[in-house]
């Protein structure tokens, strides 16, 4: 697997789907959403509207979520999110499942229109579109950042700390098998003494100023791969210091200045194959089976 730099105006940036018209069986659907209204700090809800030949299908108050993916690419299944999740119609054969997802960040369907992820705050949820069950959990603390997402393989593409590197794991949603590449950290690929910023990391306080757009961030946003939902290319981003750690008089922290990096991650030749059954490490002891 390889690493490659690329700038942010070269990245074509998948923007939300607040209106989308689709053909399925010779049926229509409108989809309509508003734009999101803050009901809380941080916290986004937005009125849906769907049309079927014109006529009103569903609607309803929603949750906000990062990305979205509609449809599926063969256009038969629905996604669409909910309160508290996502609900996937099945368009064809008029059957639904809702998936309750906490914080619901995005959904992503696989190339071949059979698998479904969801991204949540707490785990990510590995939807087979047949059967309408759960096959796989992955539950991470810090899995919000990375996500779980389909790679160019249409494998499940999941990236973990590895010791003093990173590793993505690729997990087949048909056998459920694993392998896996090692990746280098952020810090190590961009060059940052990482020692530096140890300390602000363990303080987890509002401290990493951005230095275009403005705002802040929490430290333990630094040495991470963060996913960003693009039209055609698999991008991270990574919020990279460019300043020494200095004490803040105005906030009374320890603080740096930073801003974002972008990287495209290629596919390449996994390092190892392993059954997830199998698995004893730490982070396999997180995930579950469901049956």
């Amino acid at each position: 697997m390889k690493i490659q730099k690329t700038d942010k105006s070269d990245i074509k940036f998948e923007s939300f789907p607040e209106n989308l018209q689709f053909e399925f069986n010779d049926d229509v659907y409108q989809v309509e959403f508003s734009e999101p209204d803050e009901i809380r700090m941080s916290v986004y809800i937005r009125e849906l509207k769907v049309f079927k030949n014109k006529k009103l299908f569903k609607s309803g108050t929603v949750s906000d979520c990062s990305y979205l993916e509609l449809h599926s690419p063969n256009k038969q299944f629905l996604a669409l999110p909910t309160r508290n999740g996502i609900e996937i119609l099945d368009l064809k054969n008029d059957k639904s499942i809702e998936v309750d997802s906490f914080f619901m960040h995005g959904n992503q369907f696989d190339l071949k229109s059979e698998f479904c992820l969801i991204n949540g705050q707490h785990d990510s949820q590995l939807i087979d579109l047949e059967s309408f069950k759960v096959i796989f959990r992955y539950k991470n603390p810090e899995n919000y950042i990375s996500q779980t997402i389909f790679g160019s393989d249409n494998n499940v593409w999941t990236i973990e700390n590895w010791g003093q590197k990173m590793r993505v794991e690729h997990l087949d949603p048909q056998s459920l098998q694993t392998t896996y590449s090692v990746i280098e950290t952020p810090f190590d690929f961009f060059k940052i003494d990482g020692a530096e910023y140890d300390n602000l990391i363990r303080s987890n306080k509002h401290c990493i100023w951005l230095m275009q757009g403005g705002g802040m961030r929490f430290p333990s946003y630094l040495n991470k791969w963060e996913f960003v939902k693009t039209t055609d290319r698999i991008i991270y981003k990574s919020t990279i210091p460019k300043t020494k750690v200095k004490f803040n008089k105005n906030y009374n922290v320890e603080s740096c200045e930073a801003d974002f990096e972008y990287i495209e991650l290629l596919s390449g030749q996994e390092k190892q194959s392993e059954n997830v059954l199998e698995k004893e490490g730490i982070w396999e002891k997180l995930k579950r089976l469901i049956k």
